[in-house]
């Protein structure tokens, strides 16, 4: 079976504290798996 994966990630990193730097990030993944139909005997009659 293929299958997809998608992931999502929206954060902030650091502080204003004694100024220093605050980042606001945001990640975006996306995978693929269909490589597990090469893996498979095939079967003859």
């Amino acid at each position: 079976m293929n299958s997809i994966d998608v992931g999502f990630e929206v954060g902030k990193r650091g502080t204003l504290n004694n100024n220093m730097i605050s980042q606001t990030f945001v990640n975006f993944k996306l995978g693929l798996n269909f490589a597990d139909k090469w893996f498979q005997k095939r079967q003859y009659d």
